[in-house]
């Protein structure tokens, strides 16, 4: 029986049109359960080592990885008090599972960062973290140890220089007495490396080279150091001491070092080595002088587990000394040695009488890069401590990259003001000439403020009188007559009046200097107490409520970080923006902030360092939790 060729009733249209507008709907709601249905990506994390000396980096890698290709952001690492952070150096990760199921794809991010710490102790690397559809997302913390420079025990490493037996040439149960190569292999072949060819050899069996690309430097000048290990025998590390290298500022320029099983072959004396890389690190001299590297020491033993052989590099010495003095621009700091460009950012370009204005210098090149850079100091202009960023690392055998300072520059007098000039005078060590890079920071239109005043012009009249210099003469007299003295100056000077005279002069200049230090320290009290970092704080929280009720977001968040950061300078002494983000919490922890109100305002200010750019994070921003905790920042003592 067929429906279709009945009319159908009221109720059926009506529930038939229902059913007409219900599923769109229902397609959107599907849809809209798929978005609200995703999948959080797998989010891991990991530390290259659990164990290193002080000086010596390693990295923290974080992955972020899904099948459906979530959209993940910002990456940050909070690094304890002690630590130098660079990166995050950021990759496209991607991957593929096979299976019963079917093959799976994933892919995602992956973020690494540069670790150096400055002293020995164990310390906790918090957990990094990655944002996802607005939530936080945490990988795993880790502990690392951290020894004194030089002291690190020896690494009981396994696997024998080349796995699964050795190179051709080599048995599965070769006596580690014996020799690797074949009689007739020791002739030279066409594979031999010539640069890696040595006169003799030290030991027959297995040894340690060490190279530089050079044995004289100035301070901060690169020098490349390898470290090779040359093998007749089948054997394996059993432990291992690297060098010391404690005057120098050191990078690998390899990743994994140690273990690459990439080999070559050479000569050294009567007989063919089998070769391979162990170290290669770009040194940067530290001081003047003579400067030993320490030898790398490794000790070795063959598959029959009995004997056991102890080998040394050489000592890397290099002779250090001061660039030049002929021609030596003036600003030069020891150490400012490479390849250097340097540019800006100024904004804005207009404010008010008192406001500041954001400057970003970016050093970019290879090299030592500077740690300081000289700003120009101009009356009316006032240089906070700078905000350093920096992302530097191995490339192409040196160390590149880039350092960022980031200032704030508070301008006080209205008008056009030149910034000035930027300039990193450094030693070129391969046009071996000094070079000076410079940028030009321009102008700003400073407009007058609301409470500047305004200095009336004087009248032509009163500039007519007070450049005549004869104004209080009297009138010039026509005829000779005896001078007659005015009855009141013969009666100013007499009888007790006289005796006043005498006396009064040093007690009203003792009044009037009691009068005027008092004066000078109401004067300096009063504007002690407008210059305060209560007041100046407060005055900030007011403007951001004056920006909310705008329905300026932005400047809103731009005034209760001011307001934080003053309340900080007031708290503890301490110049927040001269501190790294991820180690201010630690920083003011140790000027006797406690800990909760340290993460707080940590938080707080990496809250309104997004909300820049972030109009929806600029909205999270609220003026009511950043007045509580500047509060609590002033309440602070202090260490």
């Amino acid at each position: 029986m067929s429906l279709s060729r009945r009319a159908s009733p009221p109720r059926s249209r009506a529930f038939a049109a229902l059913l007409a507008v219900a599923a769109p709907c229902a397609t959107l709601a599907t849809s809209a359960n798929t978005v609200f249905a995703q999948t959080a990506p797998q989010v891991t994390s990991k530390v290259s080592e659990n164990e290193v000396e002080v000086g010596e980096a390693f990295t923290v890698e974080l992955m972020a990885m899904s099948e459906t290709n979530e959209v993940v952001s910002e990456p940050d690492l909070r690094v304890p008090a002690g630590f130098s952070a660079s990166g995050p150096m950021i990759s496209q990760q991607s991957y593929f599972q096979f299976g019963t199921g079917g093959r799976k794809s994933y892919r995602g991010v992956g973020a690494t960062w540069s670790l150096v710490a400055s002293a020995p102790g164990s310390f906790n690397i918090p957990a990094p973290t990655i944002v996802w559809n607005g939530q936080k997302l945490r990988g795993s913390p880790a502990t690392i140890k951290v020894l004194p420079q030089g002291s690190r025990p020896q690494k009981q490493q396994g696997g024998f220089l080349f796995p699964g037996g050795g190179p051709p040439g080599f048995g599965s149960n070769w006596p580690f007495g014996g020799g690797g190569f074949e009689p007739d292999e020791d002739q030279d072949q066409p594979g031999d490396d010539p640069a890696l060819s040595l006169p003799r050899a030290p030991n027959q069996d297995i040894f340690l080279h060490a190279i530089a690309d050079k044995k004289t430097a100035v301070v901060g000048e690169q020098v490349t150091v390898s470290v090779y290990v040359y093998f007749r025998i089948e054997a394996r590390i059993r432990e291992s001491s690297p060098m010391r290298m404690q005057d120098f500022l050191r990078y690998s320029l390899i990743k994994d070092a140690g273990a690459s099983q990439t080999t070559t072959s050479a000569r050294a004396g009567n007989h063919r080595y089998h070769v391979r890389l162990l170290e290669k690190f770009a040194l940067f001299p530290l001081r003047t002088g003579k400067l030993s590297t320490g030898p790398m020491v490794e000790t070795y033993v063959g598959s029959d587990g009995r004997r056991l052989l102890k080998r040394s590099s050489e000592d890397i010495v290099v002779q250090v000394t001061e660039p030049p003095a002929a021609n030596r621009p003036v600003g030069f700091r020891q150490g400012d040695v490479g390849q250097f460009q340097i540019s800006a950012l100024v904004q804005p370009r207009r404010v008010e009488e008192g406001g500041s204005v954001a400057v970003t210098v970016r050093v970019t090149g290879a090299g030592n890069f500077p740690t300081h850079l000289a700003i120009p100091e101009k009356t009316g202009i006032e240089w906070l401590e700078p905000e350093k960023k920096e992302s530097i690392e191995p490339r192409s055998g040196e160390v590149a990259g880039f350092r960022s300072f980031g200032y704030v520059v508070r301008l006080t007098n209205k008008g056009t003001v030149d910034l000035g000039t930027i300039e990193l005078p450094h030693w070129n060590p391969r046009a071996r000439r000094y070079e000076v890079a410079r940028t030009v920071l321009g102008a700003v239109e400073v407009k007058p403020g609301p409470n500047s005043s305004a200095t009336p012009a004087p009248s032509a009249s009163a500039a007519a009188d007070s450049d005549d210099p004869w104004r209080n003469l009297p009138p010039p007299r026509t005829a000779l007559s005896d001078f007659k003295a005015p009855p009141e100056a013969t009666l100013l000077l007499e009888g007790p009046r006289f005796v006043g005279a005498l006396v009064a002069p040093p007690f009203l200049a003792l009044a009037g200097i009691a009068g005027a230090s008092l004066a000078r320290r109401l004067r300096s009290r009063l504007a002690g107490r407008r210059t305060s970092p209560r007041t100046l704080a407060t005055a900030a929280l007011d403007d951001a409520r004056r920006a909310k009720k705008a329905g300026d977001e932005r400047a809103a968040a731009a005034a209760i970080e001011r307001a934080i950061v003053l309340a900080i300078e007031g708290a503890t002494g301490l110049k927040a923006r001269g501190v790294l983000k991820e180690s201010l919490a630690s920083e003011l922890a140790a000027n006797g902030v406690p800990e909760k109100v340290a993460a707080r305002a940590s938080e707080a200010l990496a809250a309104c360092d997004a909300a820049r750019f972030d109009p929806l994070a600029a909205a999270d921003v609220r003026v009511k939790d950043a007045e509580a905790l500047v509060i609590d920042l002033l309440a602070t003592k202090g260490p």
